[in-house]
């Protein structure tokens, strides 16, 4: 099956916040035609996920095939592998997503290969501390310079 959109999901130790972040993907909002959306839980940890699956029938479980515990980036590569999408989007599995996040960056991911936004930044409990601002002059060399996390939509032959 072709998908629009693969969402890569790098998932360690995350039992207890992977399921929001599953939900803030599933409760998008959108303006026209919803899009096809794979969701890939790329696992880093022993723990089982299966039964997220049940929440799905897009979402996919990879379970990695050799070493464990080998860091998010290497967990998204494994995903970006298999992923079917025209757009790979990223999200942490303790983080979400507003409900029009992909509403708002997919024509712009489409147009340009590439879109990022805001990221509010809450604590455990879900209040906010401060927002991550891109601003208009963002660029790939500035994603480690800043704290937190940022999720950006690339055309997968950029990813």
């Amino acid at each position: 099956m072709n998908f629009d959109i693969s969402i890569i999901i790098p998932v360690y130790k995350a039992k207890k916040t992977i399921k929001n972040a599953i939900y803030s993907i599933l409760k998008q909002k959108y303006n026209y035609t919803k899009p096809k959306i794979e969701i890939i839980l790329s696992i880093d940890d022993s723990a089982r996920y299966d039964h997220f699956k049940l929440l799905n029938k897009n979402i996919r479980i990879l379970n990695p095939s050799g070493k464990l515990r080998t860091g998010a980036g290497e967990a998204r590569n494994r995903g970006i592998k298999i992923a079917r999408g025209k757009i790979i989007g990223f999200l942490d599995a303790d983080d979400t997503w507003s409900s029009n996040y992909l509403c708002e960056l997919k024509p712009i991911a489409m147009r340009y290969g590439m879109a990022i936004t805001k990221t509010e930044i809450l604590n455990q409990n879900g209040n906010y501390l401060f927002t991550l601002d891109p601003g208009y002059n963002f660029e790939i060399k500035h994603f480690g310079l800043l704290p937190g996390s940022f999720h950006p939509l690339v055309l997968k032959k950029l990813a």
